[in-house]
């Protein structure tokens, strides 16, 4: 019988970042002007992102983007001539 594994969960992530040099001279400068640790501003502007993406509206199902689009398509006037977009209608007289 195997041994149950026991897992414990911690709250905490700790997370290795490669900026590019051109990044991390942004960071660095940044921070010097506000007198924050690269840390802390790395941290802001990441829980900032997440606030963001989380405030971003939901795809809508395909239902609901058939319905708008068939809305949208209506709200236009409809000609008052007919199309003739018939394969024959198109290529008529081109042998």
């Amino acid at each position: 019988m195997a041994a149950k594994r026991q897992v414990w969960y911690n709250s905490d992530m700790n997370l290795i970042l490669h900026l590019s040099p051109e990044t991390t001279a942004k960071l660095q400068e940044q921070a010097a002007a506000t007198g924050n640790a690269p840390e802390e501003l790395a941290l802001r502007a990441l829980e900032e992102q997440l606030a963001v993406s989380a405030q971003a509206p939901s795809p809508t199902s395909a239902a609901d983007w058939i319905a708008d689009m068939r809305a949208w398509a209506e709200s236009y006037r409809r000609l008052p001539i007919d199309a003739h977009d018939s394969r024959e209608s198109i290529y008529a007289g081109r042998g």
